[in-house]
């Protein structure tokens, strides 16, 4: 019995049980998408012609595609009496899942202050929600209680386009260091290249930057690059 079951990618597929069809179907995306049951919404399944009160349903979700919104399902129901049916049918599925939010309205370029909150899968678009605990800046104009994703949301730099560093270039041996007033030309983070200004000879440079505030121009850099 139900052979044709253990065929079907496991993936995509729960084992046979009781219930509701919208139970059926509410597990088996929850166990597709790796969320607690009681985060999943199932409603507007089709009636099933001919399917017995007690028959337990397995269900194959789309093999490509979203299992979130208005999907197609297999359903695979029967008990030991009428045997296996196969139904094709429709489902409204709905995915809660707490994410982080806008605290408050602020405009594209701002800061995002957050907060985790509840929130429908419809509400993401499809989108990929930002990791929880960062901080971001707004990509695009934000209300207050919008889900923060990738396409509106940007990581915080560790030190945002204009800001005051102070440059540095000495010697490999540890020998004469020579520093100067600098400002960020992009966006700093730790670690990485970054461009800057040094403020007293209105030159160009490339430096890294530091968790500390400065950027670091290399190991033999004049007083022509950088001055005192």
């Amino acid at each position: 019995m139900f052979s044709t079951l253990f065929a079907l990618l496991p993936a995509v597929v729960a084992g046979a049980r009781a219930g509701t069809v919208e139970d059926a179907v509410r597990d088996t995306v929850a166990a597709h998408l790796e969320v607690p049951p009681e985060d999943v919404d199932v409603q507007g399944v089709g009636a099933l012609a001919g399917l017995p009160e007690d028959a337990a349903c397995s269900v194959q979700l789309p093999q490509v595609g979203s299992v979130e919104g208005i999907i197609q399902v297999v359903l695979y129901c029967g008990d030991e009496v009428s045997g296996e049916q196969r139904h094709l049918t429709r489902a409204v599925v709905q995915v809660w899942r707490t994410v982080p939010v806008a605290a408050w309205s602020v405009e594209a370029g701002e800061r995002v202050e957050t907060t985790m909150e509840r929130v429908s899968g419809h509400r993401l678009r499809g989108e990929i929600p930002v990791e929880a605990g960062g901080a971001y800046r707004a990509r695009v104009d934000l209300a207050a209680g919008e889900p923060l994703t990738m396409s509106r949301a940007a990581p915080w730099p560790d030190a945002p386009r204009g800001a005051d560093v102070l440059l540095v270039a000495g010697s490999e041996g540890g020998g004469l260091v020579v520093t100067a007033n600098g400002q960020l030309l992009q966006d700093g983070w730790v670690d990485k290249r970054v461009g800057v200004l040094n403020l007293a000879t209105r030159a160009v440079l490339q430096g890294t930057f530091r968790s500390d505030g400065t950027v670091v121009l290399g190991s033999a850099v004049g007083t022509s690059v950088v001055e005192e």
